[in-house]
């Protein structure tokens, strides 16, 4: 796994909010082995573990713990 890049304040402001409001979202990334993903889902949370930031995304029930780095910021605000 690539060292962690922090993320602009703003985004995580942002998927904080939508955690708050459990306001769906679209988040697009790139997975651990560097392949494209796309989903709809609701953030549940934001964690810190070892210096790294995770957003949990729940889509179709199912919990994904994505790194925020991974996140394709260029597909932001989110929606």
């Amino acid at each position: 796994m690539s060292r962690y890049q922090p993320i602009n304040c703003e985004w995580h402001d942002q998927l904080e909010a939508a955690a708050v409001r459990k306001q769906p979202v679209q988040l697009q990334w790139r997975d651990a082995d560097g392949n494209a993903r796309q989903a709809s889902g609701l953030v549940r949370d934001i964690e810190v573990k070892q210096g790294e930031e995770f957003v949990l995304f729940e889509v179709n029930g199912e919990q994904l713990r994505l790194r925020l780095d991974w996140l394709d910021w260029q597909s932001f605000p989110l929606r």
